[in-house]
């Protein structure tokens, strides 16, 4: 059977790719400077994930607002106060994401302090790693839309922010990029109607035919 069912034309050009977009320049496993919490929610200990929803479950619904407080681990040593503070986010792949705008232009007088772990907080214009930084927190609400796949859609989100602290002659800009989770909220249910009415049929079937030669 293999030598005439395994026979493979190479000719033939290669199938359709599926409708999933790229996500360009975001490394999933890797560090960095954004994270995703809920309302009012503390800071992670672990911080961060490019997928700013990796750890919650069960994940954003598509086609639904959510609203969550987006944090932004700026590389500033709390012992420098900070002058200004302008950010900005756009969604991407069908990701409709907006922020309060009063709430965007006070992320100045609301910045909170985070304390990193050893070794693990970034580094700053000096060089040196900072043990304690600041964090802006920004509340956003955010839909998922045109999803191309029932789980597992991910949404890249690209946040530009600029900012000068005390001392500085010239602002500086960071450039932070990551993504967001979301699933069509009536898959599981509808797979698993399918999975109990499946086996449901068979059975019936079963008995049926049982009860037609016995």
């Amino acid at each position: 059977m293999p030598v005439f069912l395994s026979d493979t034309e190479y000719d033939l050009p290669a199938p359709a790719a599926n409708n999933a977009p790229s996500i360009p320049g975001l490394f999933l496993r890797g560090g960095g400077n954004l994270a995703l919490v809920d309302p009012g929610g503390p800071a992670p200990l672990k911080c961060c994930d490019m997928l700013l929803n990796r750890d919650k479950w069960p994940t954003f619904p598509t086609d639904t607002v959510s609203r969550q407080d987006l944090l932004l681990f700026l590389p500033v040593d709390t012992k420098t106060p900070l002058d200004q503070l302008d950010v900005e986010i756009t969604g991407q792949n069908g990701l409709q994401v907006s922020a309060d705008p009063a709430a965007a232009a006070q992320a100045l007088q609301h910045v909170e302090r985070y304390t990193y772990r050893p070794d693990l907080g970034p580094t700053g214009t000096d060089g040196k790693r900072i043990d304690t930084g600041w964090v802006a927190r920004i509340p956003i609400q955010f839909t998922p839309t045109h999803p191309w796949d029932i789980g597992g859609v991910r949404y890249p989100i690209d946040v530009a922010a600029t900012y000068r602290s005390a001392g500085d002659s010239q602002p500086h800009t960071l450039t932070m990029r990551g993504a967001i989770e979301a699933q069509v909220a009536s898959a599981i249910y509808e797979m698993s109607a399918i999975g109990i009415v499946l086996p449901l049929l068979c059975l019936f079937a079963a008995f049926r035919r049982w009860r037609h030669t016995r």
